[in-house]
Parts: structure tokens; C-alpha cells; sequence
């Protein structure tokens, strides 16, 4: 199950003026530039959309053990394979030691409840919430949401 924050959730939304750091990472569709790149000013910019970023559902934590969500063992491979751990099995893995690699690799896994409270449901953060606005050419330009900030004296709508 994946889940990205809801509409109304983040601090910034459609409109705002945000203050872009020098050194900022920023991604974007433009194709006569990298991919991603560090910002190189600061920069004001008003911001078109925000994209909710992205949870995932790794196990059920039942009073007594742990349950493995609805992921596939593949998907478990890319996650270690995108955060450069080693994947030691071929099939479907023993979520115990699965959530204990994660753990000692320093991967936070967030546990909410679910259930009114008789399950827990076990969460891996994939990625962050990231504002886009329009750059040079109309091209799409995207950032973190924690790493820009509100411009408080330039927010007028």
C-alpha cells in the first residue's frame, strides 16, 4: 500500500512564493540541463504544485510478531538495491530479518496504528514531499520540501 500526504497536509500549497537557496538540489525536465543540479543563487519562485511523496506498507506488527505487508520480496530488492544494501535472499524474506537489516542500516521505519489500535501498521519512508514551479522555457523545476522555505514577505496571492 503506498500513501503520499493528502491534499491540505503540507505547508506549502498552489500559489505560494517560496525562497529557493543557493545549493538547493533541484531536479528538471529542461533538457539542455543536467537532470539534477545544485542551485548556483537564491531564487523566489512561486510554486505551481506540490507532489505528496511516497510511503510504503512493509509489515503488520501483531501483538506478538511481525506480518509482511502485500509487498512482493522484489520490491524489498530495489529498496536495498536504491540504499546500496546487499539483498541476501533469492525468494521471499523472513520479515524479521528483513526489518532488523533496515534498522541496523539506519533506515527509520515509522509504526502507526491501525485497526483502532489492535495492529500496527509498519512504514518505510520512500520519498519526500517536493514543490514544482514553472523554470526557464516553461520546463518543470522540482525540490524537496525541506529544503525551500516560505518567503513570509512576498506571499500575496
Amino acid at each position: 500500500m503506498l500513501k503520499g500526504h493528502q491534499k491540505g497536509e503540507l505547508p506549502l500549497q498552489k500559489g505560494d512564493r517560496i525562497r529557493v537557496p543557493r545549493g538547493t538540489l533541484i531536479r528538471t525536465t529542461n533538457p539542455s540541463k543536467p537532470r539534477e543540479y545544485r542551485s548556483k543563487v537564491s531564487r523566489t519562485v512561486r510554486v505551481d504544485h506540490t507532489l505528496s511523496g511516497q510511503s510504503i506498507v512493509v509489515a503488520f506488527k501483531h501483538p506478538t510478531r511481525y506480518i509482511r505487508g502485500s509487498m512482493h520480496w522484489r520490491d524489498f530488492y530495489n529498496i536495498c538495491q536504491n540504499r546500496g544494501l546487499d539483498y541476501p535472499y533469492q525468494q521471499e524474506p523472513p520479515i524479521d530479518e528483513l526489518l532488523a537489516m533496515f534498522k541496523e542500516a539506519g533506515i527509520e521505519l515509522e509504526e502507526r496504528d491501525a485497526l483502532g489500535g489492535k495492529y500496527q501498521n509498519v512504514w518505510l519512508h520512500l520519498n519526500n514531499p517536493s514543490v514544482r514551479w514553472a523554470g526557464s522555457g516553461g520546463y518543470w523545476c522540482e525540490a524537496d520540501i525541506n529544503d525551500v522555505g516560505k518567503h513570509p514577505q512576498l506571499d500575496i496571492r
